[in-house]
C-alpha cells in the first residue's frame, strides 16, 4: 500500500513538472513573438524617422457588387450596354504621285496643294519623311528647298487632308527629291504613298538684300523735310 502511494505521488509531481515546463514554453514564445513584432514596428518606423522614403503596399479592397447569373439577367430589368468595335487595318490613297515645279526663282516659293484620303473605317496617322536613299550627299539637309505642310496629322474615316509642297530655292541648282507619307497600321505588303519631287531654279538678273529699316516707322525723318513731289 505504502508503495502505491508513493508511485502516485511521484506520478502528480511529472505531470506538475511536464505542466510547468510547458507553460514556460508557452510564455517564451510569447514574448519572443512579441520582441519580434516591436522589431518589426521599429524597422517600418525607422526609415520615417530617418526621412528616407520606403515602399508600403496596400491590397485594395474590391468595391460592393453582386454577380447576377445570365439566366437571372435575361429576366430581370437591369440595363443593357450594347458595343460595337471595329479592328481593320488603315488605308491611304493619294493621287499625285509625281509633281514638278516650274523654273523658281532664287528666294521665292511656288506652292502645290493636293489630298490625302482616308477611304477606310479607321484613322489614318501619317508623316511625311525624305527618302534617304533619293537624298544627295551634295546637299545638305538644311538646304533642300522643298517642305511639307502638315507634316504630320491624323485624317479620320472618310474623311480627306489638304497638303501642300511648297519650293523655295536659295541657290542656283537642279533639285531631285523623293517624299515618303509612313503611314501607321497599313496591310501588310502594301507601299506607303509617295511623291517624286523635282524643281529648278534660276537666279534673276539683279537681287537686292537690303535691310529693313525702320526710317518711316519709328519717325525719324523731320516732319518738314519735303517730299518728292516738293
Amino acid at each position: 500500500a505504502k508503495s502505491k502511494k508513493g508511485k502516485g505521488k511521484e506520478d502528480k509531481k511529472s505531470k506538475a513538472k511536464e505542466a510547468e515546463a510547458k507553460a514556460k514554453a508557452e510564455e517564451e514564445a510569447r514574448l519572443k513573438a512579441e520582441e519580434e513584432a516591436a522589431a518589426a514596428a521599429a524597422a517600418e518606423a525607422a526609415p520615417a524617422a530617418s526621412g528616407r522614403k520606403h515602399k508600403v503596399m496596400e491590397v485594395e479592397l474590391e468595391p460592393e457588387h453582386e454577380v447576377v447569373l445570365e439566366e437571372a439577367a435575361s429576366t430581370s430589368n437591369l440595363p443593357r450596354l450594347m458595343l460595337s468595335v471595329s479592328c481593320q487595318y488603315a488605308q491611304a490613297e493619294c493621287e499625285t504621285s509625281v509633281l514638278n515645279f516650274r523654273p523658281t526663282m532664287m528666294f521665292q516659293t511656288r506652292s502645290h496643294t493636293f489630298e490625302l484620303k482616308n477611304p477606310g473605317e479607321v484613322a489614318l496617322r501619317f508623316r511625311w519623311r525624305l527618302d534617304e536613299e533619293a537624298v544627295s550627299d551634295a546637299t545638305p539637309p538644311a538646304e533642300i528647298p522643298f517642305w511639307v505642310t502638315p507634316m504630320a496629322g491624323s485624317v479620320p474615316p472618310g474623311s480627306t487632308q489638304e497638303i501642300t509642297i511648297s519650293f523655295s530655292p536659295q541657290e542656283v541648282d537642279t533639285f531631285q527629291q523623293k517624299l515618303i507619307c509612313e503611314c501607321e497600321n497599313l496591310p501588310p505588303n502594301t507601299s506607303p504613298p509617295s511623291v517624286q519631287l523635282s524643281g529648278r531654279s534660276t537666279r534673276p538678273y539683279c537681287h537686292f538684300e537690303l535691310v529693313e529699316s525702320d526710317y518711316l516707322k519709328g519717325a525719324r525723318r523731320p516732319p518738314d523735310m519735303p517730299g518728292p513731289d516738293g
